[in-house]
């Protein structure tokens, strides 16, 4: 750190000390910048002073004089060795579902002249909910000498689905005497993704049949499932390597690749009802749909079926290229992110299915209440000859109310998403 930042950062703590009284200023001091063996010693040395002003005994004296010589070591021992001159070269991060343990892994180089003694680290995540979520590090050095490069690994539960944004990386010092804590933040750049919680489906309840697709051979070869011999002709590049046919360069001395046709794909469309009461809180149905999106377009990601349209909201998405698998990753993004929002808008999840609609084999549904607009949304769906399987997602309130007056509408509470059988 530099000498303009280091002034620069003491200035801010001044000002922030000038709008404390003195007790909340102590206070302050004993809760962030003590240890506890620190504040076991900051407590004897407040009786010993107390003692002093109204006692004459010299082994009180003696006391003090003791106490303030160790804190003035410890404040100057520890000022010349606070951590500094640091350079954090990469910070790796792979996507965790909701619930389970992340682990996040720091490359940290020092850069000073002297070494520094009794470290410890902490990760600063700013979450979704713009709150800061601190990860302690995983192992403390005792030592750490100049130009030494070390990585780090903080690990920690991350309850809500959503993206946490890597805020900073705390150094802490607590030499010489393990009295006090020396702190200094490194800002971070870097994103933590945490996918929505989801199940593995061994079976979903949908009649499904291929259609045909036009531009049938581009999509068997993207994806994989090409089923029909059609013939070989010569390498061109972008094929995939898959498909060159070996026998044919012994033969003519030029790469061959095999030719496929198949025309017919299952494609799925899927549409989740977002409209809630408050968008800004945490609503256990919307949650509870988002993680059954997750958790069928993993099935249908395993069955290597594509997904064409994802609709949430207002939001619609189209995957007109990509496998099966890259899809369900892009989707799984999405679902991270998505928000409730006050509107069910029927007539643009209209509008935007339509075109596609011939070309999808089925239409998974997931609403979080049911009315006289949904129902019709649903009657449009089947007047185009699509396979539907709707889910309908119920508060408690709603549960006692009239089941729908629709047949094929399962209905169900948030908490039985993770048992309900698809």
């Amino acid at each position: 750190m530099s000498g303009r930042s280091l002034w620069g950062s003491l200035l801010n703590q001044i000002k922030s000390y000038q709008q404390k009284n003195a007790f909340s200023l102590l206070q302050s001091v004993y809760e962030t910048h003590l240890t506890p063996a620190g504040k076991a010693l900051f407590l004897l040395m407040i009786l010993s002073i107390s003692l002093g002003m109204v006692g004459t005994e010299i082994l009180i004296y003696v006391l003090m004089v003791c106490l303030t010589a160790l804190w003035t070591v410890v404040v100057f021992e520890g000022f010349w060795h606070r951590p500094r001159a640091f350079d954090i070269q990469s910070v790796s991060r792979a996507p965790v579902i909701s619930g389970a343990e992340a682990e996040i892994q720091v490359w940290l180089s020092y850069q000073g002249k002297r070494n520094l003694y009794h470290l410890s680290f902490e990760l600063v995540l700013r979450t979704p909910q713009q709150r800061l979520l601190v990860l302690p590090c995983l192992s403390a050095l005792d030592l750490l000498e100049p130009g030494q490069r070390v990585l780090l690994k903080f690990r920690g539960e991350l309850a809500r689905r959503g993206t946490y944004l890597c805020h900073q990386l705390v150094v802490i010092s607590t030499f010489p005497f393990d009295i006090l804590y020396w702190r200094t933040p490194w800002p971070l750049n870097g994103q933590q993704l945490v996918y929505p919680e989801y199940r593995i489906l061994t079976y979903l309840q949908l009649d499904l049949m291929r259609k045909y697709q036009s531009g049938g051979q581009v999509l068997s070869q993207q994806q994989g499932e090409a089923l029909e011999f059609r013939g070989i002709r010569q390498y061109m590049e972008g094929d995939p390597l898959r498909q060159i046919y070996w026998p044919a360069l012994a033969k003519t001395g030029k790469l061959m690749v095999r030719e496929y046709q198949e025309e017919y794909f299952i494609r799925l469309g899927v549409i989740l009802d977002t409209q809630i009461a408050e968008p800004d809180s945490v609503n256990p149905e919307l949650e509870a749909g988002i993680s059954l999106v997750a958790s069928i377009s993993e099935w249908i990601a395993r069955q290597e079926f594509l997904i064409d349209i994802f609709a949430a909201g207002h939001e619609i998405y189209h995957f007109p290229t990509g496998n099966a698998h890259t899809r369900l990753e892009y989707l799984l993004e999405i679902l991270a992110s998505i928000q409730g929002v006050q509107e069910f808008q029927t007539e643009l999840l209209k509008s935007a299915v339509q075109p596609h609609i011939f070309e999808l084999s089925a239409m998974v549904v997931i609403l979080l209440r049911w009315d006289d607009e949904r129902k019709a949304l649903l009657q449009m769906l089947r007047e185009q000859g699509l396979v539907l399987k709707v889910l309908l997602i119920q508060s408690p309130a709603e549960a006692e109310a009239e089941p729908p007056d629709l047949p094929g509408v399962m209905a169900f509470s948030a908490e039985a998403w993770r048992k309900i059988v698809l």
